[in-house]
């Protein structure tokens, strides 16, 4: 039995997720029909990333990354919370239509090696971000 378990893990993570330049990743291949309604834009026939939404990087590290639209003049915050084989940790930061902060842990995965990431909101707590198990004296970037 044990025979099986390494291909099983191959199998899953298939490199899907890199080790550098994560927060660049995010923006390239995240799905934004699967985030909450928040921080989607209205909604554009054959769009589906931040770049085809026209955002761009403003500020971007290792872990972080700050876009803003140049239509709107929003931004949004990506900061990577943790990463895993089998998926990714992030906090999205950012200002819903009617300028009020919003703020949300997502879980980010992909089915295959070229697919998006879809994302789902997250429940598990994070001590540096305040959305979800941070407090006031977190690193967490707000704006």
């Amino acid at each position: 039995m044990l025979l099986f378990a390494p291909p099983l893990v191959m199998a899953r993570s298939k490199g899907a997720y890199p080790h550098e330049r994560v927060a660049e990743f995010v923006v390239d291949k995240l799905d934004l029909t699967s985030v909450p309604a928040e921080f989607r834009p209205k909604h554009k026939k054959s769009k589906k990333t931040l770049s085809d939404y026209g955002y761009l990087i403003q500020n971007a590290t290792e872990n972080d990354a700050l876009l803003e639209s140049p239509g709107v003049k929003s931004q949004i915050s990506i900061k990577i919370l943790e990463q895993r084989e089998s998926g990714l940790y992030i906090w999205m930061n950012g200002r819903d239509p009617k300028g009020e902060q919003i703020q949300r842990v997502l879980r980010l995965q992909r089915r295959g090696a070229n697919a998006l990431l879809k994302s789902r909101v997250a429940s598990k707590e994070f001590a540096s971000c305040p959305a979800v198990g941070g407090g006031e004296g977190s690193t967490a970037q707000a704006y």
